[in-house]
Formats: C-alpha cells, sequence, structure tokens
C-alpha cells in the first residue's frame, strides 16, 4: 500500500520530469519555488553584468510603488539516487519519491494533486501543506 495517494494528473506531471531528467536512478524531491518573475529592465542588467547594489537599487526603484504577493509553487526535483538517504526513499505509484521519516509519518494518507499549474500536497484531513504562503515580496523603505 502506497504511503499517499498520488492523482493521475500529478503521476503525468512527475512522470514528464522524470523521463526529461538525465538520473538513471531518478528520485523525486517536492521543491516550493517562486513563481514572481524579474522585470524585463533587471535581466537585461543582470546580462550586462551590473553590480549587486545596481541590481538591488534598480529592483527597489521598479518596485516600491507596485506591491504584489510572491506567488509559489511546488514543482517535482529530480536527483539520483544515490543523493538520498535510504530512510527518505518512498516508493508511491512506482515513483520513488524522497521525504524524511517526519515527513513520511505526516504525509500518510496524504495527496498529491495539481491545482491550477502547480502540485500541491495535502494532508489526510486536507490541509495543504505545501506549496505553504511565505508572505508577501514587498518593499518597505528599509535597509
Amino acid at each position: 500500500m502506497d504511503l499517499f495517494k498520488i492523482t493521475d494528473a500529478a503521476l503525468n506531471n512527475i512522470r514528464s520530469e522524470v523521463q526529461a531528467s538525465s538520473a538513471l536512478l531518478p528520485v523525486v524531491n517536492l521543491i516550493q519555488v517562486n513563481c514572481h518573475s524579474w522585470p524585463d529592465g533587471l535581466e537585461r542588467m543582470v546580462s550586462r553584468g551590473a553590480s549587486d547594489e545596481a541590481l538591488r537599487q534598480a529592483g527597489l526603484y521598479e518596485h516600491r510603488f507596485e506591491l504584489k504577493p510572491v506567488r509559489w509553487r511546488l514543482e517535482p526535483g529530480v536527483y539520483e539516487r544515490s543523493e538520498v538517504p535510504d530512510d527518505c526513499l518512498v516508493e508511491v505509484r512506482g515513483i520513488s519519491f524522497s521525504f524524511t521519516p517526519a515527513w513520511q509519518a505526516f504525509l500518510t494518507d496524504g495527496i498529491l494533486d495539481i491545482e491550477s499549474d502547480s502540485l500541491v500536497l495535502k494532508s489526510a484531513d486536507g490541509k495543504l501543506l505545501l506549496p505553504q504562503d511565505l508572505g508577501w515580496l514587498t518593499y518597505h523603505g528599509e535597509q
């Protein structure tokens, strides 16, 4: 019996990432990533080798009047089996995952699904575990 459930949509998403990886013995870890994209001006500054101070100042200037929430997504990260301790390995629906023993206990009877364009991990009682809301990315004018 599997530790937690994976919907077909989530399984297809994960299988695509595993197939696209170069890992010989793939193990999936769930990674929470920030979906906030850089403004074009900052990206050009980075590509031209601007200093950290110049990038910081440009970023503060561009965003001080546009306080936007940072949107978090959950994505599958694929690693080699050799990078994962044995006690962290869990197989669910033919996919090897890496979760610490504490997370394994927490995930018993949980579900991995897709909502919008992100994987979501919920506990057995339906509480959203990941991605977590890590707050707002804002500029307060403080150094």
